[in-house]
């Protein structure tokens, strides 16, 4: 639990406060936070942790829902929905999962098609597991979440809806 607190600092350090002159709006470094944010919530799901006690230093969703908008806040709301979504579907596999999240945020901010919802994505996920190298793993999980990047092997592709 420690752990994920310091890891959650960290996020904010290195993405928001040292930004403070920066755009207030531009969400993009969080993106690039999620694919370490995802990576790390798996491991601790892997290593025992609780969906509560990973939630545990962040906000609850209600408290989320009346703050002002904020770099804190959207980090606050994608690490609960990681959680959702490692705690409910099964056999995710750490670098396509955390590639998938990242660029699916990336992808949301530039206006361009994702996944309907991480329902559809999944199976796709799925198939990622499969493949032998890291590198191609993360590759697919860029795919799957609608990227035109090239994979080595063939990837599921992304459904439009």
């Amino acid at each position: 639990m420690r752990f994920i607190a310091t890891l959650l600092l960290l996020a904010f350090s290195e993405t928001v406060w040292s930004e403070e002159n920066k755009n207030e709006y531009d969400l993009a470094p969080l993106c690039n936070q999620l694919y370490k944010i995802a990576t790390s919530a798996l491991i601790h799901k892997e290593k025992g942790m609780t969906k509560e006690q990973l939630l545990a230093p962040l906000p609850d969703l209600t408290t989320l829902i009346m703050m002002p908008f904020s770099k804190q806040k959207h980090l606050a709301q994608n690490m609960h929905r990681i959680a959702d979504e490692i705690y409910t579907f099964e056999d995710l596999e750490v670098r396509s999962y955390s590639a998938f999240t990242a660029e699916s945020c990336h992808r949301q901010l530039q206006g361009l098609h994702v996944p309907g919802s991480f329902e559809v994505a999944y199976p796709k996920l799925l198939e990622c597991n499969k493949l032998p190298t890291p590198q191609e793993r993360i590759d697919c999980g860029m795919v799957v979440s609608g990227s035109t990047v090239k994979p080595q092997k063939s990837a599921p592709k992304s459904g439009s809806r």
